[in-house]
């Protein structure tokens, strides 16, 4: 966070990281963001409607500017390729012995569908609605930066416009905007240009990933939260499919 606050990016200020010596255990203090994040009143209250005219253009340029970021100084970051991460997933979804005939299906069409090798650049891992803070007019920060990686930067696209994280609203980016707004918006702040079908690609496998998660957490984690979450894996199964039939 304290090095996207640098880049520019709408993130909390840090002030302080704990240590061990501080005796509270570790983890930092950052400044209190005033807003919100529940989608819900997102979407549908009256005092948001100014943010959600230019929600999905605001998240192309702040996608921008963390792809932006320089690598070199965040060498603790791993580096996550399509391939690498269908690989891990794989493995997760195989070492909880419950197959599902649709993630198969899933599986073997992001193996036939890889994107070409592209550039790689900081990605933040889960960019969407929930883990952002938002004003009645503008997006305020960007919380929730423990999935960021060295990967494909389309990947943030794809992820923002999983269905899952529109939460029943009807626009592709979060349930508020387009598709083409945002894309328009990154290539202006960013300079490159935007494949839709390459950011297919990452909202197909966005299904997928968020799938496995929900399996996990129904699986492994025994509190009633990871249970209302393990129950749900059929959602995106059903989204994934939906989503291969459009299109």
């Amino acid at each position: 966070m304290m090095a996207a606050a640098q880049a520019g990016v709408p993130a909390p200020r840090v002030r302080a990281v704990l240590t061990k010596d501080h005796g509270l255990g570790l983890g930092y203090i950052m400044d209190y963001v005033p807003g919100e994040t529940i989608a819900r009143r997102i979407l549908r209250e009256p005092h948001f409607a100014p943010l959600r005219k230019s929600f999905a253009p605001q998240c192309g340029e702040i996608l921008a500017r963390i792809h932006r970021m320089d690598p070199a100084s965040l060498g603790f970051l791993a580096e996550l390729s399509a391939q690498r991460q269908i690989e891990i997933y794989r493995n997760i979804y195989d070492c909880y012995d419950h197959p599902v005939p649709a993630l198969e299906v899933a599986f073997r069409w992001a193996e036939d569908h890889l994107p070409l090798a592209t550039r790689a650049t900081v990605v933040h891992g889960d960019f969407r609605m929930g883990n952002l803070i938002c004003g009645e007019e503008t997006i305020r920060a960007v919380l929730d930066w423990e999935l960021a990686c060295l990967g494909d930067p389309m990947q943030d696209l794809g992820w923002l416009c999983v269905k899952t994280w529109r939460f029943g609203g009807p626009g592709a980016v979060g349930g508020i905007g387009e598709r083409a707004d945002l894309f328009a918006a990154y290539e202006r702040a960013s300079g490159v240009a935007v494949d839709p079908v390459h950011v297919r690609f990452w909202e197909g496998w966005g299904c997928i990933k968020w799938a496995i998660i929900c399996l996990t957490k129904g699986q492994s984690q025994r509190t009633v939260e990871a249970f209302a979450i393990g129950r749900r894996m059929e959602e995106p199964i059903y989204d994934f499919l939906e989503f291969m039939n459009c299109k």
